[in-house]
């Protein structure tokens, strides 16, 4: 999807960056790893969340930041990044749970 979105909006201004995409696929397979045809439970969660916190948001995006911006810029990216991910993560590992809970009674239905 990568891709196909910056073509579809070529000219405004932003530059492709293949590491976001591989950070995607990453996510994506740490959550599978964990919900895949698996009973949610909140340390289920609280451990995806968490892992995935540490492995891609501020060790692979801020790694491809600092890539793009320089490592100073970088540097203050990953600083703000971290404050803030930490700052939201117990509302996201709540809404992730309860949305995740819902969709596996949905499906048992």
């Amino acid at each position: 999807g990568d891709p196909l979105g910056f073509v579809a909006n070529a000219g405004s201004g932003g530059a492709y960056f293949p590491g976001f995409a591989l950070s995607e696929m990453i996510s994506c397979f740490i959550f599978a790893v964990f919900f895949y045809k698996r009973r949610i439970t909140w340390l289920r969660v609280f451990f995806a969340w968490i892992l995935n916190l540490a492995i891609v948001t501020l060790g692979m995006n801020s790694l491809w930041l600092m890539l793009m911006y320089g490592m100073d810029a970088g540097a203050v990216f990953a600083t703000m990044r971290v404050v803030s991910n930490l700052a939201q993560s117990p509302l996201h590992i709540i809404l992730l749970y309860f949305v995740l809970r819902k969709i596996e009674d949905l499906r048992r239905a």
